[in-house]
């Protein structure tokens, strides 16, 4: 696979990831590349949530990477964003995760409130709406090589609960969380509330 991007670090001119960006857990240049973790924005309302609100106009109001997606309560969430209400709140986790076998491989997320799940742009797991904690699943075939995952998160009130896994011939069909890695021209800090 090749990936290439541009901004203002690269002076919008297209640059070439190199192969050792995604290969190596610490990146030969910091600088540019894929770091571990999903990308995540996180959006606070002051009114009730019902479905997950339209976000594409908003700043987030924090970010942060997060290295799984395995939240649940509200302590769980803050140790990767102190400053999150209790409710109210929406979020997106953005990411490339490799597959080693070609085949179909199963999602699965468990949320309280809603969820998305999207491969490769393709809405794969629908868990939107509120309710209280329930698992949804769905399956898709995926080639070997990198993909882009997009999840979809909002909570209203109540329980806190977002995990998000998933199996296949990688997994040996096994339910294990998923070692995504997001597009970063800085090394991201630990514990960095802001990137």
């Amino acid at each position: 696979i090749k990936i290439q991007w541009k901004g203002a670090e690269t002076g919008f001119k297209r640059v070439d990831f190199a192969g050792s960006h995604c290969a190596s857990p610490t990146p030969k240049n910091p600088e540019v590349g894929l770091q571990p973790g999903f990308q995540a924005k996180w959006f606070y309302f002051d009114q009730a949530l019902e479905v997950m609100p339209d976000i594409t106009v908003s700043n987030p109001d924090a970010d942060s990477v997060s290295q799984s997606l395995d939240y649940e309560g509200i302590d769980s969430f803050r140790k990767d964003v102190p400053s999150i209400p209790e409710g109210n709140f929406a979020a997106t986790f953005d990411g490339v995760f490799s597959v080693e076998v070609e085949g179909d491989y199963i999602f699965v997320s468990k949320s309280d409130d809603g969820s998305h799940v999207y491969i490769d742009g393709i809405h794969v797991v629908d868990d939107g709406g509120l309710h209280g904690a329930e698992v949804k699943t769905g399956t898709i075939k995926l080639s070997r090589g990198y993909h882009f995952i997009k999840v979809t998160y909002f909570e209203q009130q109540g329980d806190q609960i977002l995990q998000v896994s998933y199996s296949g011939p990688d997994t040996n069909g096994a339910e294990e969380g998923i070692e995504a890695y997001h597009f970063a021209s800085v090394m991201p800090e630990i514990g960095r509330a802001h990137v």
